[in-house]
C-alpha cells in the first residue's frame, strides 16, 4: 500500500502541469487545441455515433463459442476502446465534464457486456448459489462481484492473482510512466480488478 500510495504522490506533484492538459481535452475551454465536431441532439459527436452504429453492426455477427467470459470481455473491450481512442481504462475512474460521447461508448459496451457476460453470470451464479438476486441481493451481489473482478483481472493480464499481487503488478507495470493519461489508467486497472474496493474494506 505504501508502494502505491508514493505512486500517487509522485503524480499528484505534476498537477500543476496537467491542469493545462484537463484544460487542452474538456469540450468548449478556451484552451482546447482541438474543438469537438458539433453534437447531435443527443450531444453525441457523428462520428462517434457512426462507430457505435459499426460496433452493433459487428455485435450481431459475432460468435463467442467456447471462449471464457475473460476472452469475451477483452474482444468486446478492445472493439470499443479503439472506438474510444484509447480513453476507456482512464474513465474507469474519472470522466471529464462534458464527454458525451465517452458516455455514450460506455453505455454500449455496458450493454454488450450484459448480454454476453453478466446476465449469463447471474444464471450460473443463482445455480451454484442456491438463491436469486431477488432472494437475498447483498450476499448475491458480493458474489457476483468477486467473479466479475476476476473476470476483469484475467482480461488484463492478472489472473490467478490475489488482490495484494494485482496492485504490485499494476505499480510495476505504470513505473516511470508520469503522464496525466497514465496515471488515471492506472486508477482505472485499480477500480476494475477490485483493488481499489479491496483496500477500502468492500471486498475479503
Amino acid at each position: 500500500m505504501l508502494e502505491l500510495q508514493e505512486t500517487v504522490t509522485q503524480y499528484a506533484n505534476r498537477r500543476s502541469q496537467d491542469v493545462v492538459q484537463i484544460q487542452a481535452r474538456v469540450p468548449g475551454n478556451q484552451y482546447a487545441a482541438n474543438p469537438p465536431e458539433s453534437p447531435s441532439s443527443s450531444g453525441v459527436s457523428a462520428s462517434t455515433e457512426a462507430k457505435l452504429a459499426e460496433l452493433r453492426e459487428i455485435a450481431k455477427n459475432a460468435d463467442y463459442t467456447g471462449m471464457s467470459y475473460s476472452e469475451i470481455y477483452k474482444t468486446i473491450y478492445d472493439r470499443y476502446n479503439e472506438a474510444s481512442g484509447g480513453k476507456l481504462k482512464a474513465s474507469a475512474f474519472f470522466n471529464p465534464p462534458g464527454e458525451s460521447d465517452i458516455i455514450a461508448i460506455k453505455n454500449q459496451l455496458d450493454q454488450e457486456l450484459k448480454l454476453h457476460i453478466y446476465t449469463p453470470l447471474e444464471k450460473e451464479l443463482e445455480q451454484e448459489l442456491g438463491f436469486s438476486k431477488q432472494e437475498n441481493r447483498a450476499e448475491f451481489q458480493n458474489h457476483f462481484i468477486e467473479r466479475r473482478n476476476a473476470i476483469y483481472a484475467e482480461a488484463l493480464g492478472y489472473g490467478g492473482m490475489n488482490y495484494d499481487e494485482i496492485e504490485k503488478a499494476i505499480v510495476e507495470k505504470y513505473k516511470g510512466k508520469d503522464s496525466l493519461q497514465d496515471f488515471l489508467e492506472m486508477q482505472g486497472e485499480l477500480n476494475k480488478t477490485g483493488v481499489l474496493l479491496h483496500k477500502l474494506g468492500g471486498v475479503d
